[in-house]
């Protein structure tokens, strides 16, 4: 059983190494666009900005998008309470593409490519690869988490505390892990990493949609 996974942390290294750009630029941009919106979010709470857009949330149409509201009245309509009702779904979908997206090119295409034969002829474990690409994504997921609620937190808004941010952030961390899996299972069960792509995105839909 061991055999099976021998070298992972080198492969871990190896692909930290290869793909340290890509990650970076992942992480930065998860993490800007998770948290840089909440100046804006204060803009709207001025004023009778919040009671407008309470009105247009309790909209049907608006409700079948993000959710129903939180809350009952305009009053209790904070500009947290309004950043993880209206941001929390489009920041995960895109956080699940990039996931599942890397988790692909990770495993079915690297094994298309012939990059993955080369690896393994030189006596790594068979399953090593795909727990170093899933180790990644997991420590990619964990400073996702850290950056997006310590900068939600450093806006000093008192409606947005140390809790709430750390819940944010965690959903968006368990979309990207969900995003992977679903992406994984899809390069295992298909022949090209084409195939895996357009079924992950199909699948994907469905579970946002649902």
């Amino acid at each position: 059983m061991k055999r099976r996974f021998t070298y992972t942390f080198m492969l871990l290294i190896f692909q930290l190494r290869q793909k340290w750009l890509w990650l970076c630029l992942w992480l930065i941009g998860i993490t800007t666009f998770a948290s840089g919106y909440v100046s804006a979010f204060e803009k709207i709470a001025e004023d009778q900005g919040k009671v407008g857009l309470f009105i247009t949330m309790k909209n049907p149409a608006m409700a079948a998008i993000v959710g129903p509201l939180p809350v009952k009245s305009a009053s209790q309509y904070s500009v947290g309470v309004m950043y993880g009702h209206e941001m929390t779904l489009f920041i995960a979908v895109i956080t699940m593409i990039i996931a599942g997206s890397f988790m692909i090119d990770q495993t079915r295409k690297m094994e298309e490519n012939g990059q993955l034969e080369i690896l393994k002829s030189l006596h790594i474990g068979s399953q090593a690869s795909s727990m170093a690409t899933n180790l990644l994504v997991l420590l990619h997921t964990v400073l996702t988490i850290i950056l997006v609620s310590g900068i939600l937190v450093s806006y000093n808004v008192s409606s947005i505390d140390l809790k709430g941010s750390l819940y944010f952030a965690c959903s968006l961390g368990l979309a990207s892990l969900l995003g992977a899996s679903i992406a994984y299972l899809c390069a295992q069960i298909f022949a090209t990493s084409s195939q895996a792509r357009g079924i992950f995105f199909s699948d994907s839909g469905n579970i946002i949609c649902t």
